[in-house]
C-alpha cells in the first residue's frame, strides 16, 4: 500500500480513532515524500508544510542481521484541523522532525530491535519518538520479515534551524537477549549539497 502524508495511517490512531475515515485517506494526491521544501499539503487534518526534506539516502546500514534504510527525513509545521487539535493537546501548530525507516531481519532466525525506543539529538536536545504519532517498526523481527515506517519527534523551536541530526538505536538482540553489536549512530544532514555527510557508525 502506497505511504500516506507523514505515515498519517498512524496519526489515524489519534485524530479519527472515532471517525469512518482514517486520516491516511486525507493525502490522496501527495505524500510528504513526493513534496519539496516549501510545498503545503492541505487535507481534512490541516495544513502540513515542509519545511525541509532529504530524499537522497542510498547506503543501507547493515546491523548484524539487520539491514535498515533511510527513506527519508524531513521537518514539518502541521497546523491541524479544529478535529485533530483534542488529540495534539489542543495547539495550534506542531513541530515534527520525521524519519522514515525499512528495517529487514535478513536471517532465518528471530532477532529484535527497538527503534521507537531510540532517542534524536538536534541542536543540543535529545527528543524520543512521540509514542502516539510514531509507526511501530521495531520490537521482534520473525526470520525474513521486513517492517517500514516513519518515527516522529516533536521539536518545539524554529525547524529552519535544524541542519544536522544524530539518531541513536540500541543494539539489536537475538533471542536469548544477547546484543549483536555496538549501539547504531545516524547522522544526517538536511544539506543536499553537502559531500556526503550523512555517515553510520557504531558507537564506541
Amino acid at each position: 500500500m502506497k505511504k500516506k502524508l507523514l505515515k498519517l495511517s498512524s496519526i489515524a490512531l489519534l485524530g479519527l480513532c472515532l471517525s469512518l475515515a482514517p486520516l491516511n485517506t486525507f493525502a490522496e494526491e501527495k505524500t510528504i515524500e513526493e513534496s519539496e521544501a516549501g510545498e503545503t499539503i492541505t487535507t481534512e487534518g490541516g495544513d502540513f508544510k515542509v519545511i525541509k526534506i532529504n530524499k537522497d539516502f542510498e547506503e543501507q546500514i547493515e546491523h548484524g542481521p539487520f539491514t535498515i534504510k533511510i527513506n527519508y527525513i524531513s521537518a514539518v509545521n502541521v497546523k491541524p484541523s479544529e478535529e485533530l487539535k483534542p488529540f495534539l493537546n489542543d495547539q495550534d501548530e506542531v513541530n515534527l522532525l520525521s524519519i522514515d525507516l525499512e528495517i529487514e531481519n535478513t536471517s532465518d532466525d528471530n532477532y529484535s530491535i527497538y527503534p521507537n525506543s531510540s532517542q534524536l539529538v538536534v541542536n543540543k536536545k535529545q527528543l524520543d519518538p512521540d509514542f502516539l504519532l510514531s509507526d511501530d517498526i521495531g520490537g521482534d523481527f520473525l526470520g525474513n520479515v521486513i517492517k517500514e515506517g516513519t518515527l516522529q519527534f516533536v521539536y518545539d523551536d524554529d525547524l529552519e534551524e535544524v541542519e544536522e541530526m544524530k539518531l541513536v538505536i540500541g543494539s539489536g538482540q537475538d533471542d536469548d537477549f544477547n546484543l549483536i553489536g555496538e549501539d547504531i549512530v545516524i547522522e544526517f544532514n538536511f544539506d543536499e549539497d553537502a559531500e556526503d555527510e550523512d555517515n553510520t557508525s557504531d558507537a564506541e
